[in-house]
């Protein structure tokens, strides 16, 4: 760690995962199909909805980045319902390493609650999914929904790990308030710690091609620092295309954190002002670090 005497200054940005739910416990049978994105969407693939639902005017979108460890990645299923049960029909599945196509997640009731469950492909069951989400939506909202790897469970496998964000301004409460001209880049590694084998002293140093680069609210002195299974690191982006460059750094090694190590990846992030995206890092085998970006809005 630096000595008292240095002027640099560094966080550690600190591991939580966002938006973790429980599994809820009522069913829903599969019904007819609908457009990804609701009435007017420009994405034809059909999703089932279940009987009884009806169409939110929301558009979510579902990354697939769950390692089970004990076996390969595979697809995941989504279902409009907390769990299902054995012959019930997805709204769609998703490739690992990919991200669906925006669609409408459906309401259960007039208050606008939707009901997510995402299942590893062809398991179905109540305590059987890797993670459930609800959420009560108005009509109009973006949402991108990831997965990544959660704890070990008592069955000996892995369950998820939930990342979510949400398609609103960047002036927004609780959002940064962006420069004009830039967008937004929030940058995760949720569920990162159960792939890498030294989640402890393992962690990457951002560049966006000029040096090393602070946080959303940093200064040069205020060097961001991911570590596995972080969440939520937020950088602006100049409008146009940037290479996000990620430099490993040993937290053990009591060096100062800069980027002076080769980048283990470089990221190509093309960005509109006012763009909100969100980038997560994932690994199919420890040492095989990937990225994917997902635009949250335009």
């Amino acid at each position: 760690m630096p000595s008292p005497q240095s002027r640099l200054r560094f966080r550690l940005l600190i591991a939580a995962l966002s938006c973790v739910a429980i599994a809820g416990c009522s069913a829903a049978p599969s019904g007819d199909t609908a457009p990804p994105g609701g009435a007017g969407a420009t994405d034809t693939t059909p999703v089932v909805v279940p009987d009884g639902n009806k169409p939110s005017g929301a558009k979510v979108r579902v990354a697939n980045l769950y390692n089970p460890i004990t076996s390969d990645p595979g697809p995941i299923d989504i279902y409009a319902a907390p769990w299902v049960d054995a012959g019930a029909k997805p709204l769609l599945s998703v490739p690992y390493g990919q991200v669906s196509p925006a669609f409408d997640p459906t309401v259960s009731d007039d208050a606008g609650d939707m009901f997510l469950s995402i299942y590893a492909s062809g398991v179905t069951g109540n305590g059987n999914e890797l993670m459930s989400q609800t959420e009560t939506l108005k009509g109009g909202e973006n949402i991108v929904f990831y997965l990544g790897t959660g704890d070990l469970q008592d069955s000996g496998k892995y369950g998820g790990a939930l990342g979510t964000e949400f398609g609103v301004s960047s002036g927004d409460v609780g959002n940064p308030t962006m420069a004009p001209g830039t967008a937004l880049l929030t940058i995760s590694a949720i569920g990162l710690d159960k792939i890498v084998k030294n989640p402890d002293t393992t962690s990457w140093i951002v560049s966006l091609g000029h040096g090393c680069a602070p946080g959303i609210n940093g200064d040069a002195n205020d060097i961001s620092i991911i570590d596995p299974g972080t969440t939520g690191a937020d950088y602006p982006l100049v409008a146009g295309q940037t290479t996000i460059s990620f430099h490993p750094y040993d937290k053990s090694s009591g060096n100062l954190p800069d980027c002076t190590n080769a980048s283990v990846l470089d990221a190509q992030v093309q960005a509109t002002a006012g763009q909100k995206l969100v980038l997560v890092l994932y690994a199919p085998k420890d040492g095989q670090l990937k990225a994917l970006v997902i635009p949250v809005t335009g």
